[in-house]
C-alpha cells in the first residue's frame, strides 16, 4: 500500500503537469479517407476494434501525424486537432465509476514549451515544428459506440502564420472480435511502410500504439520497451522514469504510467505500471510516448505473457531524424 500511495503521488504530478502544459487490429482495417489540403497532411491509423472490460469496456486509442508544408507554414503554427464524433460515440458506463469518458489527447512535443501537453475532451491545441509536423496519441472510452469518425485539423493564424486550412482523415471504431495472435507496432504510415516516424524537431518525441493479441484471455501481458527508454537520453517533468510515459485506457484509475516496463501487479490494483490485461477476445493496447532526445535509429518492444504458455513477441519501431515532407 505505500508503494501504492507513492506512485499515486507521482501520477498526480505527471497528470497535472500535462494539463497544465496544456497522456486492432488496423492491420485488417480499410484505409479512412482523407480529405487533401493543398499545404497539410493529416494521417490518422484506419481504425481500431473495442477492447477492455468493466470499467474500460469499449476503449480505443489512435496515433495522429500532420506534416504541412514548413514554407508555408512556420515553426510554432498552431492547429487544432478534433474529433467530436469521437468524443460523442464514447459514452461512459451506466451507473459505473468512471475518471472521465471521451477522449485524452497526448501530444510529447510542445514547441514552445518543451514538455508534453494533453488536453481531455474533442479537441487539442497543438504547434508545428520547424519541419511544419506533429504527432499526437489518443486514448477513448469507456464504452464507444462502432462506426466511423472524422479527425480534423484547422490551421490557425498568428506566430508568423498567415494560412488558414482544414484538413481531414478517417478514423473507425470496430466491432470487437478474436484475432490472430501477435503484437504490432501501429503508427501512421504514410509511405506504406513498415512502422515508422518522423520524431519532432524540437524536442524529438514521437508517439507509437502497441496492440497486441493473445490466445489467453483476462492474462496478464508484460510490455517494455527498453531500446526506445535508452533511445531517449532527457527525462521531461524533471522524472527520469518518464523517459517513456504509457497511455493506457484505464477509466477507473490511472490511465498515465511511466517508465521502461509494464509488469506485474495485481487485477486489484487497476491502473499504475502493472502489466496489460487481455479482454475476452485476447486483445489489449497501449500507446507509448518516447520522450526528448530520443535518437533516430530502430527499436525493439517486448511483449510476454506472464503465465503459462509464455508466448514472446517482439514488434519493432524506427524513429526517423527530423525532416520536412515533400509537397
Amino acid at each position: 500500500m505505500e508503494r501504492r500511495s507513492l506512485w499515486a503521488g507521482t501520477l498526480v504530478l505527471i497528470s497535472s503537469m500535462l494539463l497544465m502544459a496544456g497522456t486492432a487490429s488496423a492491420r485488417n482495417t480499410p484505409a479512412g479517407e482523407k480529405a487533401e489540403a493543398t499545404s497539410c497532411k493529416i494521417y490518422t491509423l484506419p481504425g481500431l476494434m473495442r477492447q477492455g472490460e468493466f470499467g474500460n469496456v469499449g476503449s480505443v486509442g489512435d496515433v495522429v501525424t500532420v506534416e504541412c508544408n514548413p514554407e508555408v507554414f512556420p515553426g510554432g503554427t498552431v492547429v487544432e486537432l478534433s474529433d467530436a464524433q469521437l468524443q460523442s460515440r464514447c459514452l461512459g458506463l451506466t451507473g459505473g465509476k468512471e475518471l472521465f469518458h471521451g477522449i485524452f489527447w497526448a501530444n510529447p512535443n510542445e514547441f514552445s514549451a518543451g514538455i508534453p501537453k494533453g488536453e481531455f475532451g474533442g479537441s487539442i491545441k497543438v504547434e508545428l515544428d520547424g519541419d511544419g509536423n506533429v504527432n499526437v496519441g489518443l486514448i477513448a472510452g469507456p464504452n464507444c459506440a462502432v462506426g466511423g469518425t472524422v479527425i480534423s485539423g484547422h490551421t490557425e493564424p498568428g506566430k508568423g502564420n498567415t494560412t488558414v486550412e482544414s484538413f481531414a482523415a478517417g478514423f473507425a471504431v470496430e466491432p470487437a472480435k478474436p484475432s490472430p495472435e501477435g503484437s504490432v507496432i501501429d503508427v501512421p504510415e504514410p509511405e506504406g511502410g513498415k512502422a515508422t516516424e518522423v520524431e519532432d524537431e524540437e524536442s524529438s518525441s514521437v508517439a507509437a500504439l502497441l496492440q497486441t493479441e493473445w490466445n489467453s484471455t483476462e492474462a496478464k501481458i508484460r510490455v517494455a520497451a527498453p531500446e526506445l527508454f535508452s533511445r531517449c537520453e532527457v527525462a521531461p517533468l524533471g522524472l527520469p522514469e518518464a523517459k517513456v510515459i504509457w497511455l493506457r485506457p484505464d477509466f477507473t484509475g490511472e490511465f498515465v504510467a511511466d517508465g521502461k516496463e509494464l509488469v506485474g501487479g495485481a487485477a486489484i490494483e487497476p491502473g499504475g505500471k502493472e502489466a496489460l490485461k487481455t479482454d475476452n477476445d485476447g486483445n489489449a493496447f497501449v500507446i507509448a510516448l518516447g520522450e526528448e532526445s530520443c535518437s533516430p535509429g530502430i527499436s525493439y518492444f517486448e511483449t510476454d505473457e506472464e503465465a503459462s504458455p509464455f508466448n514472446t513477441e517482439e514488434p519493432s519501431f524506427t524513429i526517423l531524424p527530423p525532416q520536412p515532407t515533400a509537397f
